[in-house]
């Protein structure tokens, strides 16, 4: 039931991301727009966008394999035959959906035309020169430098104040545990 419920899932987002396509390569942008979009990316450092892909099909039939193992009517013979032609079944799958990632350009062009979908809804021209201007003044430089930097230094003084702070809260219940344990591994030498 699980696995119907999976392909199922899979056939939904499917429609979604053919609709979000549709709704993507419906939207007709105009040259300057584009160009404006593009010149707003690179000032800001936006153009270098990084997506991570990952296919991974494992366990795509687990209860289809579920049911095939406890069939009573198949004997062990059949029942490993079937497993095996599950996997690779999972493993074709697989093997197509790394095909379709590994083609870049075609990739690259989806990604940049949702990118550009995405700047043209929340963005009108006038808008992205405004932030065009700023962003080519020395606090704007100075603040697109500093913006993706920001979540990792963050990261760095939080873990620092953090693992300060935590260690003088646990210290107490690290003592207290340390010397149950020496107790209980003294009672143990002495056979108590």
């Amino acid at each position: 039931m699980k696995n119907i419920r999976f392909v199922h899932l899979m056939i939904l987002c499917g429609i979604c991301i053919g609709m979000s396509s549709i709704t993507f390569a419906q939207t007709t942008i105009s040259t300057d727009k584009k160009d404006l979009i593009f010149k707003f990316r690179v000032l800001t450092g936006a153009n270098k966008v990084n997506i991570s892909t990952n296919v991974n099909t494992d366990g795509l039939f687990n209860d289809f394999s579920e049911t095939v193992r406890n069939e009573p009517l198949l004997n062990e013979e059949k029942k490993t035959e079937i497993l095996e032609a599950i996997k690779d079944a999972e493993s074709n799958i697989n093997k197509k959906g790394q095909e379709f990632f590994a083609d870049k350009p075609k990739v690259s062009a989806m990604i940049e035309d949702v990118i550009l979908s995405l700047y043209n809804q929340e963005f009108n021209e006038d808008e992205l020169r405004e932030a065009i201007t700023f962003y080519s003044t020395p606090t704007g430089k100075k603040l697109a430098a500093f913006l993706p930097t920001l979540n990792q230094q963050v990261q760095n003084g939080f873990t620092t104040v953090v693992v300060q702070e935590l260690q003088t809260y646990l210290q107490p219940t690290i003592d207290s545990e340390n010397a149950r344990l020496k107790k209980k591994l003294e009672d143990a030498k002495a056979g108590r």
